[in-house]
């Protein structure tokens, strides 16, 4: 009896200790907010400003964000590419958003 018990005991806790090894690897989040997934609640209709290095993504309602990133980008691209001691030879896309609730859904 006692060692149809301890089987037992040991089946169940090989099962416990598997579901949860199961359930930790599915886990893809990084830095969720307690309660919420990341899940777009919003379609984004994206559109672009191109310049000679920078193409800069925004959807409507952030015209003048995106317009304002791509004057400043193009206006301090020399003093980024001191920085970081390269000089950049592709267009840089970059996107903007308008809240961070909405790039945090993303």
């Amino acid at each position: 009896m006692v060692k149809n018990t301890f089987k037992y005991l040991l089946a169940l806790f090989f099962l416990t200790v598997g579901a949860l090894s199961v359930d930790a690897q599915f886990y893809q989040g990084s830095y969720l907010e307690f309660g919420k997934n990341r899940v777009q609640y919003r379609d984004f209709e994206w559109f672009y400003y191109p310049t000679e290095n920078f193409e800069v993504y925004y959807y409507q309602g952030g015209e003048q964000l995106a317009q304002y990133v791509l004057v400043s980008a193009e206006k301090n691209l020399k003093d980024i590419q001191q920085f970081f001691d390269y000089e950049i030879e592709d267009k840089i896309q970059v996107l903007s958003y308008a809240k961070q609730s909405e790039f945090r859904q993303s």
